[in-house]
Order: C-alpha cells, then structure tokens, then sequence
C-alpha cells in the first residue's frame, strides 16, 4: 500500500466509526425521549389520582423493612416533585 491508499483506508474506518458513534447517539435520544415520555405519562397519571383522593386516605408503604401508613396525598406530591425534578 501506499501512503495515500493507507490514509484513505484510515480515513473509511474513521468515517465509518463516525457512522457508527452517530447511530448510537440517535439510539440513545430515542430511548431517553421514550423514557421521559414515560415519565410524563406517570406523573400525569398520579396528579389524576391525586385529585381523587380525600385527605384522610392512608396506604401502607413498606419503609425501613416494615410496613408503615402515609398520607396518600402526601405520598403522590413526593412522586410527582422526584419525576418533577428528573424532568
């Protein structure tokens, strides 16, 4: 080979790389889009359940290994901030 058939071989392979980085970087904004999408969808979810229920509702949630009563309320705006705050 040549010094010019070498870099033109290394200049393939570099593009192809570049190809290929590119491929996978869309891959990766489709899924993160997909995932936020997801995200919204529960946090819309949860605001419409939220809306439902009455101040006094309670439900048992397993904490330190043991099951305790939360508001629901409660429970549901700590849902919503941690997506919130992802988002």
């Amino acid at each position: 080979m040549t010094k010019t058939e070498e870099q033109v071989a290394k200049d393939k392979d570099a593009v192809q790389k570049m190809a290929g980085a590119k491929s996978a970087m869309e891959s990766a904004l489709r899924r993160i889009q997909t995932l936020e999408q997801a995200l919204h969808s529960a946090k819309y979810s949860i605001e419409e359940i939220q809306t439902a229920q009455g101040d006094k509702l309670a439900i048992s949630v397993i904490r330190e290994g043991t099951y305790k009563f939360v508001g629901a309320k409660d429970h549901s705006r700590a849902a919503i901030m941690k997506i919130q705050d992802v988002l």
